[in-house]
């Protein structure tokens, strides 16, 4: 009754930061990137919470859960350094491409860069839509598998609970809602985090106690890839941590098109330390899988069905039962801030980049807004439909939709804003590739050869390798072309 409580508290104070976020939005510029008026810190928190998915708190403990630490280092170790680095290669120029040239999305940032290219524009349309969708299936999946955890609801109800009340508010306010619900969510995320792997350590007797007693149960799980006996491999491991993380972290437009929402871009330098902090805290989560997986063997827990649920699992063992209910709540903020943000991307990419800026309707500036709102809806109903019956674990279909990103964004947006002498053409090529092997060729891999092919190696890790490639290549045999970009500020 006490979790139950602390939920529909939370779930309250969300739904009415949201709706008092609508009242004040009444244009545009307020309801996609929040008026370019807001702090540093409800930037960096809005950042992070929308990184800090249920990927990150069900998703990654799973998979250390049965990997060990070779998960650990391949999802959380070198996340840092990318977020570092994305903040030094693309932030300055989008808060600055933003404002001079009333950029919105992503695709408004890329399409400026090139001129106004339309087929560089589609392109970005179609990666948000097939990146923030797949996206949007793993965050349902992991709020029904939270809800039904907390309320005692069958998963399916769980789902389209979850589901009506992220959309009720992200519909009515807008990015301005979605920054405003994150810097909360974020606060609750991190201090939950802190206690959460604080228990979990007291719980198998420290951390030193912990790796001797996984070593036991698994010396694979101790290794930092894979050896005889199991463990991730290491071409796996690196090409999804150098590639994925390190080469491309700031293509998830979760954390790219946020940049444009801050007041002053002289305040971008105190980002990435706030930033890193949160991300190295939250990303403490993954293990709670090897806590689990010594739970289990020792008989205090029960070996979870899923091994998305280890978590939910371990709470019920190393936390009283009105400590459970605020762990809940953070679970619950992970999953909300990340599903707002990609049902927002993907519905204003469909209204904004494809219906008005490509096939060029005119559309006034209220019935836009109407259209990217009943979008959205649209989207959350399809998405959630598919999230009814889950197709795969959660880590894995975020995976699949990070590299989407990572592999369809990460290079061009790395080397366009930053290297004049590339052209339209390499950016297209670039982006081709990246969406072709790392956003549809998994699906292909997954549904016609039961991810038999490459599965050894992060195929999105070897689409980012492959688009940089083709990017730079193409980029040296083309002509140079002007762009208004670099014209109106040359210090990027």
């Amino acid at each position: 009754m006490w979790t139950m409580v602390v939920v529909f508290v939370y779930f309250f104070v969300i739904l009415l930061v949201g709706f008092l976020a609508g009242r004040l939005t009444n244009n545009m510029s307020g309801y996609m990137v929040g008026g370019r008026k807001l702090g540093v810190w409800v930037v960096s928190f809005g950042i992070m919470a929308s990184v800090m998915s249920g990927w990150t708190w069900l998703g990654n403990p799973g998979m250390a859960y049965t990997e060990g630490y070779s998960a650990v280092i391949t999802f959380t170790s070198f996340s840092p350094l990318g977020l570092v680095i994305s903040y030094f290669m693309i932030a300055k120029p989008v808060r600055i491409i933003s404002e001079k040239f009333n950029c919105y999305t992503l695709s408004d940032i890329l399409a400026a860069r090139w001129n106004d290219n339309k087929t560089i524009r589609v392109l970005g349309g179609i990666i948000i839509l097939i990146g923030s969708a797949t996206y949007l299936v793993s965050q349902w999946i992991a709020m029904g598998t939270a809800i039904q955890a907390t309320l005692g609801t069958g998963y399916k109800l769980s789902v389209i609970i979850g589901a009506i009340i992220i959309s009720s508010y992200i519909i009515a306010g807008g990015m301005l809602a979605s920054m405003w619900t994150n810097f909360i969510q974020m606060i609750v995320m991190f201090f939950v985090a802190i206690g959460l792997i604080v228990a979990g350590l007291v719980a198998v007797g420290g951390f030193t106690s912990m790796n001797e007693q996984i070593a036991m149960i698994d010396p694979g799980m101790i290794s930092p890839w894979q050896t005889n006996d199991g463990g991730l491999t290491m071409s796996f491991v690196l090409s999804y941590t150098i590639f994925m993380l390190v080469m491309s972290y700031g293509g998830q437009p979760a954390v790219n098109t946020k940049f444009m929402m801050i007041k002053d871009k002289k305040l971008l330098k105190w980002s990435p330390f706030i930033c890193t902090i949160a991300l190295i805290v939250g990303t403490f989560t993954v293990y709670i899988g090897m806590q689990g997986r010594i739970l289990v063997e020792k008989g205090m827990i029960s070996a979870p069905e899923r091994q998305d649920t280890i978590l939910l699992d371990v709470l019920s063992s190393i936390l009283p039962t009105e400590l459970a209910g605020i762990v809940m709540v953070a679970i619950l903020a992970a999953v909300m801030s990340t599903a707002e943000t990609h049902l927002f991307n993907s519905a204003t990419s469909v209204i904004q980049d494809l219906a008005v800026k490509c096939f060029g309707l005119k559309i006034e500036e209220k019935k836009k807004l109407l259209l990217i709102r009943c979008t959205m809806a649209a989207l959350a109903v399809i998405t959630v439909i598919i999230s009814l019956s889950p197709p795969k674990l959660i880590s894995l279909i975020g995976t699949q939709a990070f590299g989407t990103f990572c592999a369809g964004f990460g290079p061009t947006l790395y080397l366009g804003l930053r290297w004049k002498r590339m052209s339209a053409k390499a950016a297209i090529f670039g982006m081709v590739i990246g969406l072709a092997v790392g956003g549809v060729f998994p699906i292909i891999n997954s549904v016609f050869f039961g991810e038999r092919l490459l599965s050894d190696w992060a195929i999105g890790g070897l689409a980012v390798l492959l688009s940089f490639v083709v990017t730079i290549a193409t980029a040296l045999l083309t002509n140079a072309e002007e762009s208004k970009v670099f014209k109106i500020n040359k210090k990027m």
